[in-house]
Protein backbone atom coordinates (compact mmCIF):
# COMPACT_ATOMS: atom_id res chain seq x y z
CA UNK A 1 0.00 0.00 0.00
CA UNK A 2 0.98 3.69 -0.38
CA UNK A 3 1.33 5.91 1.98
CA UNK A 4 -1.84 8.38 2.00
CA UNK A 5 -2.05 12.17 3.27
CA UNK A 6 -3.21 12.55 6.66
CA UNK A 7 -7.25 12.32 7.08
CA UNK A 8 -7.60 9.96 4.00
CA UNK A 9 -9.60 6.85 4.09
CA UNK A 10 -8.32 4.37 1.60
CA UNK A 11 -10.56 2.40 0.91
CA UNK A 12 -10.21 -1.54 -0.17
CA UNK A 13 -12.28 -2.56 -3.02
CA UNK A 14 -14.16 -5.82 -2.85
CA UNK A 15 -11.31 -9.00 -3.39
CA UNK A 16 -8.54 -10.65 -1.80
CA UNK A 17 -4.85 -9.24 -1.02
CA UNK A 18 -1.81 -11.78 -0.74
CA UNK A 19 0.88 -9.04 -1.02
CA UNK A 20 2.52 -7.78 2.87
CA UNK A 21 2.23 -4.54 3.48
CA UNK A 22 3.26 -2.04 5.49
CA UNK A 23 1.78 1.48 6.55
CA UNK A 24 3.86 4.21 8.47
CA UNK A 25 2.48 7.83 8.88
CA UNK A 26 2.79 10.56 11.02
CA UNK A 27 -0.63 12.26 11.61
CA UNK A 28 -2.29 15.04 13.96
CA UNK A 29 -4.75 13.14 16.82
CA UNK A 30 -7.64 15.23 14.06
CA UNK A 31 -6.55 13.42 10.93
CA UNK A 32 -6.02 9.63 10.93
CA UNK A 33 -4.98 7.91 8.00
CA UNK A 34 -8.12 5.20 7.43
CA UNK A 35 -7.46 1.99 6.19
CA UNK A 36 -11.26 0.55 5.06
CA UNK A 37 -12.41 -2.64 4.20
CA UNK A 38 -15.28 -3.02 1.48
CA UNK A 39 -18.56 -3.64 3.00
CA UNK A 40 -19.40 -6.63 4.54
CA UNK A 41 -16.42 -8.14 5.04
CA UNK A 42 -15.27 -8.33 1.52
CA UNK A 43 -11.79 -7.39 1.38
CA UNK A 44 -9.54 -10.05 2.39
CA UNK A 45 -6.31 -10.31 3.29
CA UNK A 46 -4.26 -13.45 3.38
CA UNK A 47 -0.62 -11.53 4.59
CA UNK A 48 0.74 -9.31 7.11
CA UNK A 49 0.11 -5.62 7.99
CA UNK A 50 2.33 -3.96 9.55
CA UNK A 51 1.80 -0.53 11.25
CA UNK A 52 3.71 2.28 12.71
CA UNK A 53 3.96 5.70 12.82
CA UNK A 54 1.37 7.19 13.83
CA UNK A 55 -2.27 7.70 13.95
CA UNK A 56 -3.52 4.68 11.50
CA UNK A 57 -6.72 2.80 11.86
CA UNK A 58 -7.79 -0.58 10.14
CA UNK A 59 -11.10 -0.88 10.06
CA UNK A 60 -13.77 -3.71 8.19
CA UNK A 61 -11.08 -5.79 7.18
CA UNK A 62 -11.43 -9.63 6.74
CA UNK A 63 -8.09 -11.40 8.16
CA UNK A 64 -7.99 -14.84 6.68
CA UNK A 65 -5.09 -17.74 6.23
CA UNK A 66 -1.97 -18.99 8.27
CA UNK A 67 -0.06 -15.42 7.35
CA UNK A 68 -3.08 -13.26 7.88
CA UNK A 69 -1.59 -11.40 11.31
CA UNK A 70 -1.40 -7.54 12.00
CA UNK A 71 2.02 -6.34 13.93
CA UNK A 72 0.74 -3.13 15.71
CA UNK A 73 3.39 -0.73 16.65
CA UNK A 74 3.73 3.24 16.93
CA UNK A 75 2.05 5.71 18.60
CA UNK A 76 -1.93 5.84 18.57
CA UNK A 77 -2.33 3.03 15.89
CA UNK A 78 -5.85 0.84 15.92
CA UNK A 79 -7.40 -2.22 14.90
CA UNK A 80 -10.81 -1.68 15.16
CA UNK A 81 -13.85 -3.78 13.99
CA UNK A 82 -11.84 -6.80 11.77
CA UNK A 83 -12.47 -9.92 11.92
CA UNK A 84 -9.47 -12.46 11.86
CA UNK A 85 -9.60 -16.30 11.45
CA UNK A 86 -7.22 -19.36 9.91
CA UNK A 87 -4.22 -17.47 11.22
CA UNK A 88 -1.07 -19.21 12.22
CA UNK A 89 1.19 -17.83 15.68
CA UNK A 90 -0.39 -14.55 16.60
CA UNK A 91 -3.43 -12.43 14.84
CA UNK A 92 -2.28 -9.23 16.37
CA UNK A 93 1.29 -8.29 17.33
CA UNK A 94 1.66 -5.32 19.93
CA UNK A 95 5.55 -4.24 18.89
CA UNK A 96 7.38 -1.55 20.35
CA UNK A 97 4.97 1.80 20.68
CA UNK A 98 2.61 2.83 22.92
CA UNK A 99 -1.51 3.72 22.77
CA UNK A 100 -2.34 0.89 20.54
CA UNK A 101 -5.88 0.53 20.60
CA UNK A 102 -7.62 -3.16 19.64
CA UNK A 103 -11.07 -2.88 19.64
CA UNK A 104 -14.40 -4.45 18.71
CA UNK A 105 -12.89 -7.50 16.56
CA UNK A 106 -13.49 -11.05 16.11
CA UNK A 107 -10.78 -13.78 16.47
CA UNK A 108 -12.17 -16.95 15.97
CA UNK A 109 -11.04 -20.47 14.65
CA UNK A 110 -6.98 -20.47 14.17
CA UNK A 111 -5.16 -22.14 11.60
CA UNK A 112 -5.75 -26.22 12.89
CA UNK A 113 -2.54 -27.73 14.42
CA UNK A 114 -0.66 -29.35 11.98
CA UNK A 115 2.47 -31.99 12.20
CA UNK A 116 5.13 -29.54 10.49
CA UNK A 117 4.39 -26.82 12.02
CA UNK A 118 7.25 -23.90 11.71
CA UNK A 119 7.96 -23.60 15.58
CA UNK A 120 8.44 -26.55 18.09
CA UNK A 121 5.95 -25.07 20.09
CA UNK A 122 3.05 -23.29 18.21
CA UNK A 123 1.10 -20.34 18.99
CA UNK A 124 -2.82 -19.86 17.89
CA UNK A 125 -3.03 -16.61 19.86
CA UNK A 126 -5.53 -13.62 19.15
CA UNK A 127 -3.56 -10.65 20.99
CA UNK A 128 0.12 -10.80 21.94
CA UNK A 129 3.12 -8.51 23.15
CA UNK A 130 6.12 -8.56 21.48
CA UNK A 131 9.33 -7.71 23.36
CA UNK A 132 12.69 -8.46 24.81
CA UNK A 133 12.79 -6.28 27.26
CA UNK A 134 11.01 -2.68 28.34
CA UNK A 135 12.48 -0.47 25.71
CA UNK A 136 10.93 -2.39 23.12
CA UNK A 137 7.65 -2.81 24.52
CA UNK A 138 3.81 -1.60 23.73
CA UNK A 139 2.61 0.38 26.13
CA UNK A 140 -0.70 2.12 27.42
CA UNK A 141 -2.41 -0.18 24.82
CA UNK A 142 -6.40 0.00 25.02
CA UNK A 143 -8.04 -3.68 24.56
CA UNK A 144 -11.66 -3.64 24.23
CA UNK A 145 -15.03 -5.12 23.36
CA UNK A 146 -13.23 -7.91 21.33
CA UNK A 147 -15.10 -11.40 20.30
CA UNK A 148 -12.73 -14.31 20.83
CA UNK A 149 -14.59 -17.37 20.27
CA UNK A 150 -13.62 -21.22 19.32
CA UNK A 151 -10.28 -21.45 19.74
CA UNK A 152 -8.70 -24.72 19.97
CA UNK A 153 -6.95 -27.43 22.91
CA UNK A 154 -4.23 -27.74 22.67
CA UNK A 155 -2.38 -30.44 20.32
CA UNK A 156 -1.58 -32.69 22.80
CA UNK A 157 -3.84 -31.75 25.91
CA UNK A 158 -1.68 -33.89 28.28
CA UNK A 159 1.55 -31.86 27.61
CA UNK A 160 1.42 -28.41 28.43
CA UNK A 161 4.65 -27.39 25.91
CA UNK A 162 2.72 -28.93 22.88
CA UNK A 163 1.38 -25.60 22.02
CA UNK A 164 -0.80 -22.44 22.98
CA UNK A 165 -3.65 -20.59 21.96
CA UNK A 166 -4.32 -18.07 24.59
CA UNK A 167 -6.94 -15.27 23.67
CA UNK A 168 -4.80 -12.39 24.99
CA UNK A 169 -1.30 -12.60 26.61
CA UNK A 170 0.56 -9.60 28.15
CA UNK A 171 4.22 -9.85 28.26
CA UNK A 172 6.40 -13.09 27.16
CA UNK A 173 7.27 -15.68 30.00
CA UNK A 174 10.09 -15.61 32.39
CA UNK A 175 11.88 -12.32 31.80
CA UNK A 176 13.43 -10.86 35.33
CA UNK A 177 13.07 -6.89 33.36
CA UNK A 178 9.38 -6.99 31.59
CA UNK A 179 7.60 -8.89 34.68
CA UNK A 180 8.22 -6.13 37.09
CA UNK A 181 7.80 -3.45 34.95
CA UNK A 182 4.08 -1.59 34.68
CA UNK A 183 2.40 -1.66 31.34
CA UNK A 184 -0.63 0.51 31.62
CA UNK A 185 -2.69 -1.80 29.58
CA UNK A 186 -6.73 -2.04 30.07
CA UNK A 187 -7.85 -5.07 29.01
CA UNK A 188 -11.86 -4.45 29.45
CA UNK A 189 -15.62 -5.40 28.19
CA UNK A 190 -13.84 -8.55 26.28
CA UNK A 191 -15.89 -11.67 25.76
CA UNK A 192 -14.64 -15.41 25.27
CA UNK A 193 -16.32 -18.17 24.70
CA UNK A 194 -15.89 -22.12 23.43
CA UNK A 195 -11.96 -21.61 24.25
CA UNK A 196 -11.00 -25.19 24.61
CA UNK A 197 -7.52 -24.68 25.50
CA UNK A 198 -7.41 -24.59 29.15
CA UNK A 199 -4.63 -23.27 31.50
CA UNK A 200 -4.30 -18.83 31.49
CA UNK A 201 -6.57 -17.66 28.15
CA UNK A 202 -6.20 -14.72 29.28
CA UNK A 203 -2.74 -14.38 30.78
CA UNK A 204 -0.95 -11.43 32.63
CA UNK A 205 2.94 -12.47 33.11
CA UNK A 206 3.76 -8.33 33.98
CA UNK A 207 2.29 -5.81 36.17
CA UNK A 208 -0.25 -2.60 35.68
CA UNK A 209 -2.51 -3.99 34.34
CA UNK A 210 -6.54 -3.58 34.47
CA UNK A 211 -8.39 -6.41 33.21
CA UNK A 212 -12.46 -5.39 34.15
CA UNK A 213 -16.26 -6.04 32.68
CA UNK A 214 -14.98 -8.84 31.13
CA UNK A 215 -16.75 -12.25 30.31
CA UNK A 216 -15.26 -16.12 30.38
CA UNK A 217 -17.53 -18.93 29.88
CA UNK A 218 -17.79 -21.89 28.46
CA UNK A 219 -13.95 -22.54 28.43
CA UNK A 220 -13.41 -25.55 30.60
CA UNK A 221 -10.28 -25.18 32.30
CA UNK A 222 -9.65 -21.54 30.79
CA UNK A 223 -8.54 -19.02 33.16
CA UNK A 224 -8.26 -15.26 33.81
CA UNK A 225 -4.53 -15.39 34.82
CA UNK A 226 -2.20 -12.87 36.62
CA UNK A 227 0.73 -14.93 36.45
CA UNK A 228 3.31 -12.85 37.21
CA UNK A 229 4.18 -9.12 38.09
CA UNK A 230 2.49 -6.66 40.48
CA UNK A 231 0.01 -4.54 40.97
CA UNK A 232 -2.42 -5.70 38.11
CA UNK A 233 -6.31 -5.08 39.00
CA UNK A 234 -8.73 -7.70 38.11
CA UNK A 235 -12.30 -6.04 38.33
CA UNK A 236 -15.81 -7.12 37.76
CA UNK A 237 -15.15 -9.90 35.64
CA UNK A 238 -17.78 -12.71 35.33
CA UNK A 239 -16.10 -16.33 34.41
CA UNK A 240 -18.90 -18.95 33.70
CA UNK A 241 -18.17 -22.52 33.40
CA UNK A 242 -14.42 -21.70 33.63
CA UNK A 243 -11.08 -22.41 34.96
CA UNK A 244 -11.68 -18.90 37.75
CA UNK A 245 -9.15 -17.01 38.36
CA UNK A 246 -5.26 -17.71 39.70
CA UNK A 247 -3.22 -14.92 41.43
CA UNK A 248 0.73 -14.65 41.65
CA UNK A 249 3.10 -11.30 42.38
CA UNK A 250 2.61 -8.91 44.39
CA UNK A 251 0.26 -6.03 45.64
CA UNK A 252 -2.46 -7.19 43.13
CA UNK A 253 -6.07 -6.49 43.74
CA UNK A 254 -8.92 -8.74 42.65
CA UNK A 255 -12.61 -6.89 43.52
CA UNK A 256 -16.08 -7.88 42.55
CA UNK A 257 -15.42 -10.74 40.32
CA UNK A 258 -17.89 -13.15 39.58
CA UNK A 259 -16.93 -16.86 39.21
CA UNK A 260 -18.39 -19.82 38.45
CA UNK A 261 -17.23 -23.69 37.69
CA UNK A 262 -13.75 -23.12 38.19
CA UNK A 263 -11.55 -21.84 41.90
CA UNK A 264 -10.31 -18.28 42.90
CA UNK A 265 -6.94 -18.76 43.40
CA UNK A 266 -4.11 -16.64 45.29
CA UNK A 267 -1.10 -18.89 44.71
CA UNK A 268 1.92 -20.02 46.98
CA UNK A 269 4.75 -20.41 44.49
CA UNK A 270 8.34 -21.88 44.00
CA UNK A 271 10.06 -18.35 43.82
CA UNK A 272 9.24 -15.39 45.98
CA UNK A 273 6.56 -12.71 44.84
CA UNK A 274 9.16 -10.60 42.99
CA UNK A 275 11.01 -13.28 40.51
CA UNK A 276 10.31 -14.11 37.17
CA UNK A 277 12.90 -16.47 36.39
CA UNK A 278 10.58 -19.12 35.07
CA UNK A 279 8.93 -20.32 37.79
CA UNK A 280 5.70 -19.69 39.73
CA UNK A 281 6.34 -16.56 41.61
CA UNK A 282 3.97 -16.54 45.06
CA UNK A 283 1.32 -13.96 45.77
CA UNK A 284 2.37 -11.22 48.18
CA UNK A 285 -0.28 -8.26 49.72
CA UNK A 286 -3.15 -9.36 47.94
CA UNK A 287 -6.57 -8.13 48.11
CA UNK A 288 -9.39 -10.15 47.51
CA UNK A 289 -12.53 -7.86 47.95
CA UNK A 290 -16.12 -8.10 46.96
CA UNK A 291 -16.03 -11.26 45.23
CA UNK A 292 -18.40 -13.96 44.27
CA UNK A 293 -17.13 -17.22 44.29
CA UNK A 294 -18.21 -20.61 45.35
CA UNK A 295 -14.55 -21.65 45.40
CA UNK A 296 -11.56 -19.35 47.51
CA UNK A 297 -8.44 -20.83 48.03
CA UNK A 298 -5.37 -19.23 49.19
CA UNK A 299 -1.83 -20.35 48.95
CA UNK A 300 -2.94 -22.88 46.25
CA UNK A 301 0.18 -24.39 45.30
CA UNK A 302 1.08 -25.82 41.70
CA UNK A 303 3.48 -29.02 42.80
CA UNK A 304 5.76 -29.84 45.96
CA UNK A 305 8.06 -27.63 45.25
CA UNK A 306 5.86 -24.11 46.36
CA UNK A 307 8.26 -23.89 49.38
CA UNK A 308 7.03 -19.71 49.49
CA UNK A 309 3.14 -19.40 50.91
CA UNK A 310 0.85 -17.01 49.31
CA UNK A 311 1.40 -13.87 52.05
CA UNK A 312 -0.27 -11.43 53.62
CA UNK A 313 -3.62 -11.94 51.65
CA UNK A 314 -6.61 -9.85 52.65
CA UNK A 315 -10.07 -10.93 52.12
CA UNK A 316 -13.15 -8.87 52.54
CA UNK A 317 -16.64 -9.12 51.95
CA UNK A 318 -16.38 -12.59 50.05
CA UNK A 319 -19.87 -14.01 48.98
CA UNK A 320 -20.05 -17.47 48.14
CA UNK A 321 -17.93 -21.08 49.40
CA UNK A 322 -15.94 -20.01 52.99
CA UNK A 323 -12.39 -19.42 52.11
CA UNK A 324 -10.17 -22.45 51.82
CA UNK A 325 -6.30 -21.58 53.62
CA UNK A 326 -3.96 -24.07 52.61
CA UNK A 327 -0.19 -23.05 52.22
CA UNK A 328 -0.31 -19.44 53.18
CA UNK A 329 0.57 -17.04 56.15
CA UNK A 330 -0.83 -13.53 58.05
CA UNK A 331 -4.31 -14.15 55.95
CA UNK A 332 -6.96 -12.12 57.08
CA UNK A 333 -10.49 -12.24 56.37
CA UNK A 334 -13.64 -9.78 57.03
CA UNK A 335 -17.28 -10.92 56.16
CA UNK A 336 -17.46 -6.85 54.91
CA UNK A 337 -15.72 -4.75 52.85
CA UNK A 338 -15.29 -1.10 51.97
CA UNK A 339 -14.02 -1.21 48.49
CA UNK A 340 -15.77 0.10 45.44
CA UNK A 341 -16.29 -1.78 42.73
CA UNK A 342 -18.82 -2.20 39.82
CA UNK A 343 -21.25 -5.19 39.66
CA UNK A 344 -20.07 -7.80 37.40
CA UNK A 345 -22.55 -8.77 34.21
CA UNK A 346 -22.35 -11.72 31.98
CA UNK A 347 -21.52 -10.05 28.20
CA UNK A 348 -23.46 -11.04 24.90
CA UNK A 349 -21.94 -11.79 21.34
CA UNK A 350 -24.21 -8.80 20.39
CA UNK A 351 -21.79 -6.29 22.76
CA UNK A 352 -19.04 -7.09 21.44
CA UNK A 353 -17.01 -8.01 17.53
CA UNK A 354 -17.53 -5.71 14.54
CA UNK A 355 -21.42 -6.37 14.61
CA UNK A 356 -21.62 -4.22 17.68
CA UNK A 357 -19.66 -1.75 16.24
CA UNK A 358 -21.87 -0.70 13.32
CA UNK A 359 -24.08 2.18 13.71
CA UNK A 360 -21.90 3.68 16.05
CA UNK A 361 -20.32 7.36 15.83
CA UNK A 362 -16.89 7.22 14.53
CA UNK A 363 -15.42 7.84 17.98
CA UNK A 364 -13.45 5.16 17.96
CA UNK A 365 -11.89 5.92 14.72
CA UNK A 366 -10.90 9.10 16.28
CA UNK A 367 -7.07 8.78 17.08
CA UNK A 368 -7.07 9.39 20.92
CA UNK A 369 -7.24 7.36 23.91
CA UNK A 370 -9.94 7.61 26.81
CA UNK A 371 -10.39 5.43 29.34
Amino acid sequence: MSIANCGDTIQLAPGTYGAASSIRNDCPMTAPVIIQGAANFGSTITANMDVAGTRTVVTGINFSGSEARVRLGGTNNKVIGNRFTNWRSIAVTAAEGKQGEIAYNEFSRPHAWVANDSSNYPLRIGIRTAEKDPSNFHFDAWVHHNYFHDFPAKPDPQSYHSGQSDAIEVCQSGRESTALMRTGWYIESNLVERHLQGHGIIDLKCGGNVVRYNTVSDSPGGRLDARAGSYNVLESNWLENSGGSSIHGGYNKVVGNRVRGGQLTVMAGDLDWNNAGGGYSRALHTLVAGNDSTSLVIGKAYNSASQYPALDTTVEGHVGGKPVLEREQNTTISASTNVRFSTAFRLSPASVGPSALTGATNEYLTCRVAR
